[in-house]
């Protein structure tokens, strides 16, 4: 069941929806097209996210991320790109919502922590100014 009912999509197969750290709620499709150098119609199942981004583009572009901070996302490109046996940088992926740290991911498994759960904002109530 998803929290938000039938105002937040489907989420298919996968647990829970928007706002979650299940899969539901993090799963989403990520397309990308470059003639030449992506092939077309492949698909890739590799774990990888939008922190990805920011290392991917800085490697094409020949740029150096900066020595001053730790830049979390990792090189996607061999993934995009579709080289064979390319595998997600990722050893261990670490989910958050804010400050919390909901899950972890390996490879084919995901542990869950216990947390409290966020649900939707009803009409007539507030947000919790520490959940976000």
């Amino acid at each position: 069941m998803v929290s938000y009912g039938n105002h937040a999509g489907s989420a298919g197969p996968f647990r829970e929806g928007k706002a979650t750290t299940f899969e539901g709620g993090l799963r989403e499709p990520f397309i990308a097209r470059w003639p030449g150098k992506i092939p077309k119609g492949k698909v890739c199942h590799e774990l990888a996210a939008t922190i990805d981004v920011l290392p991917t583009l800085a490697r094409l572009a020949g740029a150096e991320l900066p020595a001053n901070r730790v830049i979390d996302g990792r090189d996607i490109w061999p993934l995009m790109s579709a080289q064979p046996r390319a595998r997600t940088p990722h050893e261990v992926y670490y989910y958050y919502w804010g400050r919390e740290l909901q899950a972890l991911r390996s490879g084919q498994w995901k542990l869950h922590l216990p947390h409290s759960y966020t649900t939707p904002i009803r009409q007539g109530q507030t947000a919790h100014p520490a959940r976000w």
